[in-house]
């Protein structure tokens, strides 16, 4: 298992952003399961919305990206942490601005013991400080 946040799934739905390191980390995710707070159902669709608004993406592919998005292999968290940990969280990462959304994968990560998957510069740096894995390495 693995938490899964929105900067690995952009990559896994916006051609031009998908690399090797990204594509195995769909199959790892796949055969594992990503774990998810619910935040990422919204940011994965804010994301689809503006790819196609941009052109980056047909809406056949929108629905395509939406498809795999909803894969039962991606299961959202039980609500183990909330926005007072996700506060605390964002106050000690203050210096490198951790929001409260990316605090929110990071508890998740933190309260599953479980590795992060992110291509997010601030969260690796705030995941690596908490001692959680990151992925990819």
């Amino acid at each position: 298992m693995l938490v899964l946040d929105a900067s690995v799934a952009a990559a896994w739905i916006i051609d031009d952003e998908a690399t090797d390191l990204t594509d195995e980390l769909l199959v790892r995710a796949r055969q594992e399961t990503a774990l998810v707070p619910a935040l990422f159902r919204f940011e994965t669709a804010n994301l689809v919305v503006a790819a196609e608004r941009r052109g980056r993406m047909t809406q056949a592919q929108a629905s395509q990206a939406l498809d795999l998005l909803a894969g039962d292999w991606i299961r959202l968290a039980d609500a183990g942490s909330g926005p007072s940990r996700w506060l605390e969280l964002s106050r000690r990462h203050q210096s490198i601005n951790l929001s409260a959304y990316d605090a929110a994968y990071l508890a998740t990560a933190i309260t599953a013991a479980v590795p992060l998957a992110t291509l997010d510069a601030r969260l690796r740096h705030a995941a690596s400080a908490e001692g959680v894995a990151v992925l990819p390495a």
